[in-house]
């Protein structure tokens, strides 16, 4: 095996993953990275994308965990910076990290929302002691971090303390996304006169899906139309594998039983400019969340001047109103009649989003990144 540069370890699967693949194949030359995807090569069957990439990506070999772990121990120990961008990806892949401080020393992270704060399970044996062990060591270890947003650099710092640099860095994107969510604007609105209410952004347990679909009960009888996007969040992050997929079918189950034909699952992930295109038709949505999370769907809906509902205390609702941009406390929801809760928002200074998107932004986060890792491994 020929020496690594940079070896980023891919946290999950999903759709900013083609992105970040993008931006890699263009900003670096064939022999100076390895995307480790530690999963078999099984995954191209689910996400046949990766084709694409296959001359970049190193898969875990079919065999036993020792041979694994012998495997990327010595994977770890052939590369110059090991960058893990999300940490999705079990334990198998953390352990040579949480346990060998040369490897340790080359590891930064990128965080993805969940990863930063739903890693620690609750204790019910020895096995969840351990592993909480080695998830905290990982994240606590990793020098750079790189947030996604810049609360959630206080959020580190509280839990992992202050002795590693904390750096904002936006997921990265090979696209200008204002680009895409202008050009997925419909062109003539045709309504039907019906309120379109987005309720939660995915199959996740944290949503409270649920608590919302209680709170909207009071307007089942009006012009509406429930939407429930739940593509993705059936297991891993949030509980058990298939927890996900029984809260699912509660949740949607809940919604037929009181809004009937009302309510509307969407439970396949659409591409990109689809998907643009749908929230321009969505009037207001309703999130329950009381840590980071959403933001691919709560941001391009602001610069669309939809209305988004977001809990009162929480992170996310104090930096947007911190930033001079209007959100609603979804626990008013109850108080509201049903002309205030459909009023529409008041229009928000976007200058912020623009700038969040901003790719010369976003390039230049990303590199100040590398730059900070490489920095720091070689000192």
């Amino acid at each position: 095996m020929n020496r690594i540069k940079y070896l980023f370890i891919l946290g999950g699967i999903n759709q900013s993953a083609f992105g970040f693949f993008k931006v890699l194949k263009k900003k670096y030359s064939q022999d100076e990275y390895k995307i480790f995807i530690p999963w078999t090569s099984g995954v191209l069957e689910i996400s046949p994308y990766l084709n694409e990439f296959k001359e970049s990506i190193i898969f875990l070999p079919k065999d036993s965990l020792k041979n694994n772990i012998k495997y990327i121990y010595n994977l770890y120990r052939n590369s110059d910076y090991i960058i893990a961008y999300g940490l999705f990806c079990g334990l198998r892949p953390l352990i040579p990290i949480a346990f060998d401080s040369k490897i340790a020393k080359k590891f930064a992270w990128i965080e993805w929302g969940g990863d930063l704060y739903l890693w620690k399970k609750s204790v019910k044996n020895p096995k969840d002691i351990i592993t909480n062990y080695i998830n905290k060591r990982v994240r606590a270890c990793a020098d750079p971090v790189g947030l996604c947003f810049e609360d959630d650099i206080k959020v580190y710092r509280k839990y992992f303390g202050n002795k590693n640099d904390t750096l904002f860095t936006p997921l990265i994107s090979h696209r200008n996304i204002i680009d895409v969510i202008e050009q997925s604007k419909p062109k003539n609105f045709i309504r039907d006169g019906k309120i379109r209410i987005q309720v939660g952004h995915n199959a996740f347990q944290f949503g409270n899906h649920i608590h919302i679909l209680d709170m909207l009960e009071r307007f089942k009888n009006q012009n509406i139309q429930l939407i429930l996007p739940m593509a993705y969040g059936m297991g891993g992050i949030n509980g058990g594998r298939f927890g996900g997929i029984h809260y699912k079918k509660a949740v949607f189950s809940t919604a037929k039983y009181i809004f009937e034909d009302k309510a509307v699952l969407f439970s396949k992930g659409i591409p990109l400019n689809n998907f643009y295109s749908y929230l321009w038709n969505i009037d207001i949505v309703v999130l329950d969340l009381y840590r980071q999370a959403g933001l691919g769907n709560i941001l391009p809906l602001l610069y669309m001047n939809k209305k988004v509902f977001l809990p009162r205390d929480t992170i996310m609702y104090k930096f947007f109103m911190e930033k001079g941009i209007r959100v609603y406390d979804t626990n008013e929801i109850p108080n509201m009649t049903y002309e205030e809760f459909i009023k529409k928002p008041e229009n928000i200074d976007k200058r912020w989003i623009i700038d969040f998107y901003n790719p010369d932004k976003l390039a230049y986060y990303w590199d100040r990144f590398i730059e900070k890792t490489k920095a720091k491994k070689d000192l």
